[in-house]
C-alpha cells in the first residue's frame, strides 16, 4: 500500500528532475573543490557556470513556463506545430546570445579565450535542449523523465569531474561537457522528430514570441541583480 504512495507522477517526476539538476552542479563544485588545488582552475570554473547561467536563465525559463500551458491548451492537431515553434524560438534567441557572447569575449581578451569559446558554443546546444523534459512531461513519459534526468545528471558529472582527474584541466573537462551538450541536442531533434513537426509558422511563432517577452522582460528584470553582484565580486 505504502507503495502506491510513492507512486512517481508527472509533477513529481519532474521534482526529482530539478532536484537533479541541482544535485549534479553542487557535486561537481564540491569536487573540484576538494580535489582541485590550483584557485585559478575553480576560479575558471565558476566563472564558466556564471557565464552559462546568467546568459540563459531568463530567456529560457521566459519560454518554457509560458509554453506549457499554451501547449496544454491547444487541440491534439496543434500540439506538434507549437513544440516546433517553442523550438525554433529557444533556437533563435540562443544563436543570438551565443554570438553576442562570443563577441564580447573577442573583445575582451580573458585568459584561455579558446576555452571560453567552446564552452559558449556547448552551451548554444545545451541551452535548446532544456525543452527535452517538458516535452516528455507533456506528454506523460514520466518515466523516460526520470530515467533521462539520472542519465544526464551523471553523465554531466562525470564530465566534469572525470577529466579533472586525469590532467587537472578546465580544458578536458570543458571538451567532454561541450560534447555531451551536444548529444543533448541531437535528443532534443529526436524528440521533436517524433513530438513535432519541422515547420515554421510565422504567425505561430510571433504570437508565441509576444507571449513570452513579459515573461522573458520579468525574469530578466527580477533575477538579474543576483548575477549583476557576481559579475561585480568577479571584477572586483
Amino acid at each position: 500500500m505504502w507503495l502506491k504512495a510513492f507512486r512517481i507522477n508527472n509533477t513529481l517526476g519532474l521534482q526529482l528532475f530539478q532536484l537533479g539538476r541541482f544535485a549534479a552542479l553542487f557535486t561537481s563544485s564540491v569536487f573540484i573543490a576538494r580535489i582541485i588545488d590550483d584557485k585559478e582552475v575553480i576560479g575558471i570554473y565558476e566563472t564558466l557556470l556564471l557565464i552559462g547561467s546568467s546568459t540563459t536563465f531568463f530567456w529560457v525559463s521566459g519560454i518554457i513556463n509560458p509554453f506549457i500551458p499554451y501547449d496544454k491548451n491547444q487541440p491534439e492537431e496543434k500540439k506538434k506545430q507549437t513544440t516546433a515553434q517553442a523550438f525554433y524560438l529557444l533556437s533563435c534567441i540562443s544563436f543570438l546570445v551565443t554570438i553576442i557572447s562570443l563577441l564580447v569575449v573577442f573583445f575582451i581578451q580573458p585568459a584561455s579565450t579558446e576555452l571560453y569559446y567552446i564552452f559558449l558554443i556547448g552551451n548554444f546546444f545545451g541551452a535548446i535542449s532544456f525543452i527535452n523534459e517538458y516535452i516528455l512531461l507533456l506528454h506523460d513519459r514520466t518515466k523516460s523523465l526520470v530515467l533521462y534526468g539520472i542519465l544526464t545528471f551523471l553523465i554531466q558529472t562525470i564530465s566534469v569531474s572525470v577529466p579533472l582527474l586525469t590532467d587537472s584541466s578546465m580544458w578536458s573537462s570543458v571538451l567532454a561537457l561541450s560534447a555531451f551538450q551536444l548529444v543533448r541536442f541531437i535528443y532534443t531533434l529526436m524528440l521533436l522528430k517524433t513530438y513535432s513537426e519541422f515547420r515554421i509558422s510565422n504567425s505561430e511563432f510571433r504570437f508565441l514570441f509576444m507571449k513570452c517577452l513579459p515573461y522573458i522582460g520579468s525574469l530578466l528584470v527580477g533575477g538579474s541583480m543576483a548575477f549583476t553582484d557576481s559579475y561585480f565580486i568577479k571584477l572586483f
